[in-house]
């Protein structure tokens, strides 16, 4: 089984501004068994260091 760690970005869902966040990639995509695990988010505004469950909403962007 392939692993394959990637580097994306996106808007966050609590401010709007950038995120990064490195999701790791496991299988071939488009074959049975593929699957992504988000593994960390940062964005530019700290949206992931508050209260709540802001990492956990954070991470949900990058969950296939």
């Amino acid at each position: 089984m392939a692993i394959r760690i990637e580097l994306r970005s996106a808007s966050c869902p609590i401010c709007g501004k950038r995120m990064d966040g490195t999701v790791k990639m496991l299988g071939t995509p488009g074959q049975t068994g593929f699957r992504t695990a988000p593994q960390d988010v940062h964005c530019s505004s700290g949206c992931e260091r508050a209260l709540g469950d802001n990492r956990e909403r954070m991470l949900g962007v990058f969950q296939e």
